[in-house]
């Protein structure tokens, strides 16, 4: 399945113009993980499924391709450095507060 210059463009576009996302860098990124979607989907092309989220851009498809398209990440807890903040600032904090409060 081959993703065309002009389908390409309409992807960033639209991703940029919806919901401010950038892909314009990002072409291996979008065929890699469109097209796995596509074949599972029994799209044809990125033609056919472009057309699909153009006829009903709240559609599940238009959905579909937000998903697949961004990251999802969740930023706390997942990080060192988060850790690394709350062993340091964090709970010597509120063990310094506890002293102060009877049990």
């Amino acid at each position: 399945m081959k993703l065309t210059e002009k389908e390409f463009n309409w992807i960033v576009e639209y991703m940029h113009n919806r919901y401010g996302i950038e892909l314009g860098h990002k072409r291996v990124l979008i065929e890699g993980r469109l097209e796995n979607y596509l074949l599972k989907n029994g799209y044809t092309s990125y033609g056919e499924f472009i057309n699909r989220i153009a006829s009903s851009p709240d559609g599940e498809e238009a959905g579909d391709m937000i998903n697949i398209l961004t990251t999802n990440h969740t930023f706390f807890m997942r990080e060192f450095m988060h850790f690394e903040y709350l062993s340091r600032y964090v709970l010597p904090w509120i063990r310094e507060k506890k002293r102060g409060q009877r049990m």
